[in-house]
């Protein structure tokens, strides 16, 4: 296969060896020229195996004499005569294939099967006959009236190539009554040259591809290919149908030899230039390339600080806003005044929502994502990411559901990150998207070669689902279903766009499945490698131990048994208070209840208590599942309430509390509640002596207000100098850094204290509104121990500061 757009050295040694060992077995130099033609038109295709010409054509000059019959007709009707001159000039067609059917046939192709060159008027009328002649130093006279001598000198001569880039409307192509025009064509390639006996031929390709110039003077050297692969028939039969060939010269047979042998020698040569034109053409191809590429990076590079200015100057803005609403909803005012302050905070975590997805995308589409391959808990992150959805779907009064089979891997390397932004996204659109019913998160694994897996995560709500023709929009960046909806639900249309780049990023994909007012179903899948597994979980077994689960959400009740019987439990469920009670004085083996509290009709309380009355009901243990908050401390006492869990229900979660129940006589304390308020640090964290390093005023009140909210005091330093100035004076245990300060930013002061303080290196926090990787990993190569993104939030600080 050989590529016109792409036509190199190698293609063109392949095509003058072919074209030298066309001649082999021949009989005419009609039947050489269809084998040319032929191997032009089949070898010169595209990868897509279309053909890169729409028509390829072998054309050579006649006296009239030697012309078929049939042809010699034609070029009566052309000239309009009854008894041509028998020297007559005529271009004549010889071999000719395209797409079209009748252009195969040369006797019954449209068009010019001979044309008579009558006068050099009749030639100019056919501008790439004109163009030929003139790039073979040959004049119209020296056509018509040959001299021998001059046209052997000529038939000696460098070929060139007559080309046309821009084929469409070309004056050098003439119209369809003299010319064949097919369809399609971007570009004209000729190239031929004299034979001894002053003939002249040329094999003329339309292609269906735009040709560079470079790649057309590759040509020159098969015009030689194409001449030594006739001159054996130069001065024999021309068609088939001719008569036998009259006995040549002594004189004219040398002549036709010193001329193979001259086109052997010009064919060297002008291999060996073809070879520097092309190699210089490489050489140029390759520094343009160069400077492309040099400008696109730089061009990244610009987008990059962009991105990263943008980020700066936009959150720190919102740092103020955020993070004083934070502290103004800690404030006492009346119930007016709080839900007008809980609205701008709602606003302002809406809008940075809208800014991260934004700065996102640009990264994403300016391929500066870069992914962090770390081992980090699957388990953990994926109960991070239900905590914080527990709440907002009580609030919908939506059941929030988690399935996980044991066969998932605990540990996995891969960025815990853009896993979890992932999944927040998908668990975020189900929310939006759903008024009633549940939401299932589950996840599953298949095992790939080399330690790898493929992890399987499906997200499904009972929502408005979306119709077929609209599903497409989906992924399509800044789209929503339709404006009804953007303007119900909001949001910019980026996140499933992101998830689905982040996705492909991890060697996986993201669909989805759905009917209107069916709800949806998202599937994601992502390849990472495993970690070597904790074996903590998966030894606690349940084995001849028989549970009771109570839940009115039949989806709910299913995967909570499934988890049981995972670990080997015997499990009875039951879909009401009612039909509990029924089981439970049918049976009297169960070695413990699993009860929902927030049931309709008879609570998880109320059934809780008449267990109790039951005879032997009070060494029952009785588990509570609690989707927000926790029922009163003396209720639970009285009813000797074994454990509380929030739901969603974790596996590891379920198995672990469950087994202290079973077989400890220790009491079990509630798990992953959300809902807990921020605890104030321990005395001997509250001693912590913290600088504060920010220029901006605004978040420095913000910052030191959420200090003491949490009980800390900090002193404060403007820039990276005062911050040394500082150090010097008193010994910290904590600086929190802003990394973009005027005079001496954080990165400099970093590196600064740790490369010249001399006493008590402190723990350096960076606090920074460019979350890009980059400068994350610019903060740990200075030497910064954590970082806090803006707006600071005081979760993160607490968080900080107490894994110290």
């Amino acid at each position: 296969m050989l590529d016109l757009e792409k036509f190199n050295l190698k293609d063109m040694v392949q095509c003058s060896l072919a074209l030298r060992n066309a001649s082999d077995g021949a009989r005419s130099m009609e039947e050489v020229a269809k084998k040319i033609v032929d191997y032009f038109y089949t070898e010169l295709i595209t990868p897509e195996d279309h053909s890169n010409c729409a028509l390829i054509r072998f054309f050579k000059t006649h006296q009239y004499a030697d012309l078929e019959p049939s042809v010699q007709q034609i070029v009566q009707q052309s000239l309009a005569l009854t008894d041509p001159h028998p020297e007559l000039k005529c271009l004549t067609l010889l071999a000719s294939r395209g797409v079209e059917p009748n252009w195969n046939d040369r006797h019954q192709s449209t068009g010019h099967q001979a044309i008579p060159l009558a006068t050099a008027e009749t030639i100019r009328q056919i501008p790439m006959m004109a163009q030929l002649m003139y790039q073979f130093g040959l004049s119209i006279t020296e056509l018509l009236q040959p001299n021998p001598e001059h046209l052997l000198e000529l038939s000696q001569k460098e070929y060139n190539v007559f080309f046309v880039p821009e084929a469409l409307g070309s004056v050098c192509i003439p119209g369809q009554e003299n010319f064949v025009i097919p369809y399609g064509v971007k570009s004209v390639l000729a190239f031929g040259g004299l034979l001894p006996d002053g003939e002249l031929f040329t094999v003329i390709l339309f292609s269906r591809v735009a040709i560079k110039r470079a790649i057309a003077e590759m040509f020159q050297p098969l015009s030689l290919s194409v001449k030594l692969a006739i001159l054996p028939f130069a001065n024999k039969a021309i068609f088939r149908s001719a008569e036998p060939p009259f006995p040549t010269s002594p004189l004219l047979t040398i002549r036709e030899l010193k001329s193979q042998i001259t086109a052997l020698e010009q064919l060297l040569l002008v291999s060996d230039q073809a070879t520097l034109k092309q190699s210089q053409y490489l050489e140029k191809t390759i520094s343009d390339l160069r400077i492309s590429q040099q400008a696109a990076e730089a061009a990244n590079i610009a987008k990059s600080d962009f991105l990263a200015t943008m980020s700066h100057e936009i959150r720190t803005p919102m740092n103020a806003v955020i993070g004083m609403t934070d502290l103004l909803l800690d404030t006492e005012f009346n119930q007016q005044q709080y839900e007008f302050v809980e609205i701008i905070q709602n606003s302002g975590n809406a809008l940075l929502e809208i800014i991260n997805d934004i700065l996102d995308f640009s990264k994403i589409d300016a391929k500066k994502m870069d992914l962090e391959q770390n081992p980090f808990n699957l388990q953990v992150c994926l109960n991070e990411v239900l905590d914080l959805f527990s709440h907002p779907a009580y609030n919908k009064n939506i059941e929030l559901i988690y399935s996980s089979p044991v066969n998932v891997p605990e540990w996995i390397e891969g960025d815990i990150t853009r896993l979890r932004q992932i999944l927040v996204n998908l668990l975020s659109n189900a929310l939006k998207f759903t008024e009633t019913g549940e939401i299932v998160l589950s996840v599953t694994s298949q095992g790939l070669p080399d330690s790898r897996c493929q992890l399987h995560f499906l997200v499904r709500d009972t929502g408005i689902g979306i119709p077929q023709d609209r599903q497409q929009s989906l992924f399509q960046p800044f789209s929503q279903i339709d404006s009804s909806t953007t303007r119900k639900y909001g949001g910019t249309g980026l996140g499933l766009v992101i998830s689905r780049r982040l996705a492909a990023l991890m060697d996986g994909k993201l669909w989805c499945e759905s009917e209107l007012d069916q709800g949806s179903t998202f599937f994601c899948t992502i390849v990472v490698p495993k970690v070597i597994e904790s074996k903590t979980t998966k030894s606690i077994n349940f084995c001849d131990k028989h549970i009771l689960v109570v839940d009115n959400n039949v989806t709910a009740c299913r995967v909570l048994a499934q988890q049981l019987e995972q670990l080997q439990a015997q499990v009875t469920t039951s879909h009401g208070a009612a039909s509990a009670i029924a089981k439970l004085g049918q049976y009297h083996k169960f070695d413990a209840v699993l009860i929902d509290w927030q049931m309709p009709d008879i609570d998880g309380i109320e059934l809780a208590t008449h267990i109790r009355s039951l005879p032997d009901g009070h060494r029952l243990p009785l588990v509570l599942l609690s989707s927000h908050g926790l029922p009163a401390a003396a209720t639970l006492k009285t009813l000797a309430i074994a454990a509380i869990l929030s739901k969603p229900i974790k596996p590891q979660q379920l198995a672990t509390t469950l087994h202290k129940v079973l077989f400890s006589n220790d009491s079990v304390a509630s798990t992953n509640n959300p809902n807990l308020a921020i605890a104030a640090p321990t005395a001997k964290k509250s001693s912590l002596k913290i600088l504060l390093a920010e220029d901006n005023i605004v978040n420095q009140k913000v910052a030191i207000l959420t200090l003491n909210k949490l009980g800390y005091q900090a002193d404060i330093a403007s820039n990276g100098q005062e911050a040394i100035a500082a150090i010097q004076n008193k010994t910290y245990d904590v600086i929190l850094m802003d990394v973009q300060m005027p005079q001496l930013d954080g990165i400099q002061a970093t590196q600064w204290i740790r490369e010249n303080y001399t006493g008590k290196q402190p723990t350096i926090i960076a606090i920074t509104a460019n979350v890009a990787t980059g400068n994350l990993q610019t903060c740990i190569d200075v030497g910064m121990n954590d970082f806090i993104a803006k707006p600071i939030r005081p979760e993160a600080i607490k968080t900080a500061l107490q894994n110290l």
